[in-house]
């Protein structure tokens, strides 16, 4: 299991916890010993960034025949192995954090899902945490259960706004072309006039 996060002090956060609860639950007491982290190019406890990669996908990233031991079954890391990098001996891999970038989800998820990778499906899984501003998901009253609640303003309000430029300032006239534009439709000329006006200020 590759556990990604985008702090390092996040890593070594997971790391301290997963060795704390490996350590005294016998459930998980294969796991002893079998866990590795990497925190850009210093070693962690001990163990190199080169020990813990070729110690966790000795196959796929054709480790040397002295450092080929399968020796780790999870490597906590931050995304310094989110590029490069073939383990696709992996199967699945736990996103602890949300990038602000999806782009790093993508190349996180494609060092295990590759061409050549011994497992039928791959597993992976991003985990977001509640916020104090998020609300509890209600589907739409008209929608389907899923389907997200529809907020709509009244036409007269996004009407108003494009009259209003900055400071409150009001944008005389109305361009002929825009004549006849259905109620509540952003009008592109209108809206450069006001992009034009607030530049002025």
């Amino acid at each position: 299991m590759l556990v990604f996060s985008y702090f390092g002090d996040t890593v070594a956060w997971i790391a301290e916890r997963l060795l704390n609860v490996v350590a005294v639950d016998r459930r998980l007491a294969r796991y002893r010993g079998r866990i590795a982290v990497v925190k850009g190019s210093e070693s962690f406890e001990g163990i190199t960034r080169s020990d813990a990669v070729f110690g966790f996908a000795p196959e796929s990233t054709e480790a040397p025949p002295s450092r080929c031991d399968d020796k780790y079954d999870i490597l906590v890391t931050t995304d310094v192995l989110a590029e490069g990098m073939n383990l696709q001996q992996c199967g699945r891999i736990i996103n602890y954090d949300l990038p602000w970038n999806p782009m790093r989800l993508v190349q996180r998820h494609g060092r295990i899902d590759r061409i050549g990778s011994p497992h039928e499906k791959v597993f992976l899984t991003c985990v977001c945490f509640p916020t104090a501003n998020s609300k509890p998901f209600s589907p739409s009253k008209s929608g389907s259960a899923g389907s997200l609640p529809e907020r709509r303003l009244p036409s007269d309000s996004i009407r108003s706004s494009f009259r209003t430029g900055p400071h409150g300032t009001r944008l005389r006239g109305r361009p002929e072309a825009n004549r006849g534009a259905p109620k509540g439709r952003l009008i592109p000329i209108r809206a450069e006039r006001l992009r034009r006006a607030r530049a002025q200020w």
